[in-house]
């Protein structure tokens, strides 16, 4: 585990803690989750009711001071995984990514919302929407799942 890693797991809890108090909700942490394939997941940082979900990082200084910046900084750091949630949890609506440095007294938490109709910068080519960035791993994830299929309709065939 990285030093970036165990620091996200150490402020973790308390950056749930926070964000609940302000938004005046309850984070439920939960383990795994999974589409019914078993082929796609993801370990949410927790679900506020069956809409809305949290992930929270808690980056370096100057990791923090460039998201206060530019909060999307969050998204774009994490493109994959922000279009893994709406993935997996089909019914969510927001997203709730936060960073968060308790160190820093100004401003310890930023805060945006992402929704399927918010444009994520992938790369220096590829500005889409959540919803659009979903269809495309939903091609390549039927692609995988027919290849699956193929391989082990070959290997039962003997």
């Amino acid at each position: 585990m990285s030093a970036d890693m165990e620091r996200g797991h150490a402020y973790e809890p308390l950056a749930r803690q926070v964000f609940e108090r302000i938004n005046d909700v309850v984070v439920e942490q939960v383990g795994w989750a999974e589409k019914d394939n078993g082929l796609i997941g993801i370990s949410p940082d927790g679900l506020i009711g069956t809409t809305e979900a949290f992930e929270a990082k808690c980056p370096s200084r100057k990791t923090h001071m460039r998201y206060l910046i530019n909060p999307m900084g969050m998204v774009e750091d994490y493109p994959w995984q922000t279009v893994q949630y709406f993935n997996v949890f089909e019914q969510l609506e927001k997203l709730n990514f936060v960073s968060f440095r308790p160190e820093n007294e100004a401003k310890s938490i930023c805060h945006v919302i992402i929704d399927r109709d918010t444009k994520i910068k992938v790369s220096a080519k590829i500005n889409m929407k959540v919803s659009e960035l979903i269809e495309m791993v939903l091609v390549r994830e039927a692609e995988l799942l027919q290849c699956i299929n193929e391989d082990v309709e070959r290997l039962t065939a003997f």
